[in-house]
């Protein structure tokens, strides 16, 4: 339409923040719009914030209601929300031929006019959850492009910055998000995408000439969001249709920026005596940065990268004040690195990485707030080392040697730092080398490389599924270093989160329709590295190789007793609650520590070998809630999430099941244990406090954890934790059995001990058939695909056993519903794949020992309904009553039938000749 009356354009904000709203106004009331009018509008109620579909959907909620009540009065709308907002469709359906836009769609278009066919465009945002806001949001908007543009998209950069920020803090952490979006060389446009960040372009072009050159950073071209935007909009109301010419209105190249503002961006930047306060911020900046005389420091020139001083008068550059280090001018031109090895050097070769992003060194001058001020284990670029007390340096020697208030002292084996956490604990601080930093971003660069553009939607995947449940990493810590670079991990604890996000690779709305990355290769690498950690360990080191360990097709023992030790070597296995760290960081020593615990205790199980951890060199208290940064507020709102609060409970008390299991260890399964008399009196008195404990802790589960417990559209892993218990239940039984023999036992006590073991296995068997897709699509334990084929194995010792035909006949029948059970489940459950192929191999033993009778069973396509299980006459008060651990009425838990009866047992003479106590009643 051509408009001959003055237009109004509503500019709306959907979220409450007036503040946000006041930035627009200076910004675009002076640009050069002819017989325009604006108008603007924030939302009264919804969220203050949006960073989460959730909360777009709830503002659209607020929103349109309001806005039909002014559709009358406007000629266009300005959706000024940088993200997929639904409120821009919506509203076009209502306000009819009067246009809508959004400034992220019309950024993202005026990126596509710009991009080659060897080009991509990305985009520079604020915080982290945006860069998984913004990919979903480019995905689908791209997605309805007629032609497959896809490919042309470089990804999201979170700067971090916030309006707290300084103008130092706002442009070297804006340098730093430009730089790890071009890195690559291929990203050619970049869109501003965060209204805060307007006004700052001058840095993303600084920033783009000092990752790649003068000449190819100037090429690089920015697009403003809110010009953009205006432009579109005004190009639709005065034409109907956006033309070429209108297209050089929006696009913002070079340091021609948007000479019609007249405005004062953020951080106080002046104006010059033209009224041009951009291109005086661009020149300023410049012309700052470029100090004449000054020859590039031995930083800048080891990385080859610009030396930028923020003033004129300033000592340190940019780089070196990021890394809290003074700028050197003594060393010649950088030598040639050695050659990387393995993995890192052929993906590098392909395609290397520029290594030009500042990392931080030591956290105690890391401006702003941060978790990570004072931490002893979470320090950048350097190791800890533990210091015991019988090696050759005692703390008794540290006395009277000056330590400051971080607890250092900076004159012992310099640059080493002697660091006390408490009177009796100390560690030796190394700060790494620099060919140590240099090989490490290099590695850290080739394990981004290997998933890239996809290394914040996997972080994110992890995070909602992986992690409520399996929770050793700090998650805000973890996405602070991440928000501001990846550089700042380790390539360990990076490298496994990727791998382990990616097998819920579906789960992302983002990565769903995406092919996946080789992560065969990526673990390859990230396992190198784990075994080449241990000269300078860090506890992100012990988590990454905890968290590669959960793979279900990894085979763990080696690395279990190589995290052990580097475990030892962090002192995490030392109780550190009066230690001189921050609370944060003793709740991440307990949580790593027990789960390295659990580890080597359920690895030392499920691969019969013996445990690396001796409980009198184990000295860390329980868990309790505490301990959990994290409650039920900062659940995943997304489906298929997985829900904090309960993964957090099915934690602590798999950490409790652990400590009973691991006292079964050492009671029946030590080289010691199994050399000692084996007749059944001694094996059930052994095992009946062991069988107590394990009732008891069975009785004390929340109901939250029950099987049944399931939420709608939310993953489940407290699977898990019961099959846990049925293995241990398991483990208990397959003592006893062993001890069984015909010849050592009388007949009453071998019905009764086989009668608890079949159900056990039963029981087993019910839970099995009780798995939802819930449970089979959330996190599973690592021990969790041997546990189902032990569970297995001991229905073979059962019929391997069996004293007649009919016994045989039924566990062999129940033994092929176990198995057809899993085999029906496994094609949505990759863990069980392990033990269906372990029970089809455990059918060949028993066809050579049974003959035709197994053969029939293995044969068996769709069993059918299972014949019930002879049970041992129970107690009255229990007579009527079967198993059932998920059962509603917990509280009547001790009346369920389904222990060893150690009572009865008691009465006979187990010294004797197993007379009976004519006393007793009967069994």
């Amino acid at each position: 339409m051509i408009a001959t009356t003055p237009l109004r354009i509503l500019v709306i904000n959907p979220n409450t923040s007036t503040s946000i709203t006041e930035t627009f106004k200076p910004l675009l009331s002076n640009l050069s719009l002819p017989n325009t009018s604006l108008s603007y509008w924030t939302c009264p109620t919804g969220p203050t914030v949006i960073k989460t579909q959730a909360h777009m959907y709830e503002s659209t909620s607020h929103c349109i209601p309001l806005l039909l009540d002014m559709i009358d009065d406007y000629d266009g709308f300005l959706a000024a929300c940088y993200a997929d907002h639904p409120l821009v469709r919506l509203l076009q359906s209502y306000v009819g031929c009067k246009p809508v836009v959004g400034i992220f769609d019309a950024s993202i278009s005026a990126a596509l006019t710009l991009v080659s066919a060897q080009t991509q465009f990305g985009i520079l945002t604020t915080g982290q959850p945006f860069e998984t806001l913004l990919t979903e949001g480019v995905k689908h908007l791209l997605h309805s492009q007629e032609r497959d543009v896809w490919g042309h998209f470089g990804g999201v950069a979170a700067s971090g910055v916030s309006l707290d920020d300084s103008k130092f803090e706002a442009k070297t952490k804006v340098m730093e998000a430009t730089y790890r979006l071009v890195r690559n060389g291929t990203i050619n446009v970049i869109c501003i995408g965060g209204v805060i960040l307007s006004g700052m372009e001058s840095w993303v072009h600084e920033a783009c000439e000092a990752a790649l050159g003068p000449e190819k950073g100037r090429q690089v071209k920015v697009v403003d969001q809110l010009l953009a935007g205006i432009w579109t909009l005004d190009a639709k109301l005065r034409h109907g249709q956006i033309k070429s010419s209108d297209r050089a209105s929006i696009l913002i190249s070079g340091l021609s920026l948007s000479r019609d503002l007249n405005t004062t961006p953020p951080y106080n930047a002046t104006t010059d005596a033209s009224g041009d306060p951009l291109e005086s911020l661009v020149i300023s900046t410049m012309e700052d940065s470029k100090v004449k005389g000054r020859r590039p420091c031995d930083n800048c020139r080891r990385r080859k990268i610009r030396c930028l001083f923020p003033s004129e008068d300033a000592v340190n550059c940019v780089l070196c004040m990021s890394r809290a280090t003074e700028c050197t001018y003594v060393q010649g031109p950088p030598r040639k690195k050695r050659a990387l090895s393995s993995e890192a050097d052929k993906v590098l070769d392909s395609g290397r990485v520029k290594q030009n992003t500042p990392v931080l060194r030591d956290y105690s001058n890391l401006a702003g707030p941060s978790l990570l001020k004072e931490t002893l284990g979470h320090q950048n670029r350097q190791s800890s080392s533990f210091i015991g007390v019988s090696a050759d340096f005692d703390p008794a020697m540290t006395v009277f040697l000056p330590f400051n208030q971080k607890g250092e002292c900076l004159s012992i084996q310099t640059p080493a730092v002697l660091r006390r956490a408490c009177e009796s604990a100390h560690f030796m601080m190394r700060p790494d080398s620099e060919e140590e930093i240099d090989e490490e971003i290099a590695n850290l660069d080739a394990v981004e490389k290997m998933v890239a553009p996809h290394g914040p939607a996997l972080v994110e995947l992890y995070f909602r599924i992986v992690h409520p449940s399996f929770p050793i990493i700090h998650k805000k810590v973890f996405l602070e270093k991440h928000g501001r670079t990846y550089r700042e991990l380790t390539p360990i604890g990076l490298g496994a989160v990727y791998v382990l996000g990616a097998v819920y690779w579906s789960y992302s709305q983002t990565l769903s329709s995406l092919p996946k990355p080789n992560m065969v290769d990526l673990e390859r690498l990230v396992l190198r590295m784990l075994f080449e950690s241990h000269t300078r360990p860090k506890i992100s080191d012990v988590q990454g190789g905890l968290v590669l360990m959960q793979r279900p097709d990894v085979n763990s023992w080696a690395m279990t007793g190589h995290v052990v030790s580097i475990t030892q070597n962090l002192g995490l296995h030392i109780d550190c609650s009066d230690w001189h760290v921050p609370d944060w960081e003793r709740g991440v020593r307990k949580r790593v520590a027990w789960a390295v615990f659990m580890q080597d205790k359920w690895g030392a199980l499920v691969y019969g070998r013996p445990s690396h951890i001796s409980l009198d060199n184990w000295d860390v208290l329980p868990l309790v809630d505490s301990d959990f940064p994290e409650t039920a507020r900062d659940d995943n709102d997304e489906e298929g999430s997985a829900e904090v609060e309960k993964g957090k409970q099915t934690f602590i008390h798999m950490v409790l099941l652990t400590e009973i299991v691991a006292d079964l260890l050492d009671e029946f399964y030590t080289l010691k244990a199994l050399r000692r008399r084996t007749d059944i009196s001694d094996v059930l008195q052994r095992a009946k406090p062991l069988q107590m404990r394990l009732k008891t802790w069975h009785s004390k589960l929340p109901p939250s954890l029950a099987m049944g417990e399931t939420t709608a559209r939310r993953l489940s892993s407290v699977g898990y934790l019961h099959l846990a218990y049925y293995t241990a239940e398991i483990t208990l039984h397959r003592a006893i059995l062993r001890a069984s023999t015909p010849l050592s036992i009388n007949s009453d006590i071998r019905m009764i001990t086989r009668t608890a073991a079949g159900t056990r296995f039963t029981s087993a068997l019910d839970f099995a058939k009780r798995l939802k897709n819930e449970h089979l699509q959330s996190f599973w334990y690592f021990s969790s695909s041997v546990s189902l084929a032990l569970i297995g194995t001991f229905a073979g010792i059962l019929i391997a056993t069996s004293y007649d035909d009919e016994e045989r006949d039924l566990y062999t029948s129940r033994l092929a519903e176990y198995r057809w059970t899993l085999r029906i489940s496994s094609n949505g459950a990759d863990f069980m794949k392990y033990a269906v192929g372990n029970l089809d191999a455990g059918g060949q033993l028993l066809e050579q020992q049974f003959g035709k009778l197994a053969m029939e069973a293995q044969s068996l396509a769709a069993p059918s309904e299972s014949p019930p299980v002879v049970e041992a006459e129970a107690p009255a008060a229990a007579a009527d009553s079967k198993f059932s651990p998920d059962a509603a009425g917990w509280a009547d838990f001790d009346n369920q039938a389904y222990n060893i009866d150690f009572e009865h047992l008691a009465q006979y003479d187990m010294n004797g000749m197993f007379s009976w106590d004519t006393t007793a009643k009967g069994l």
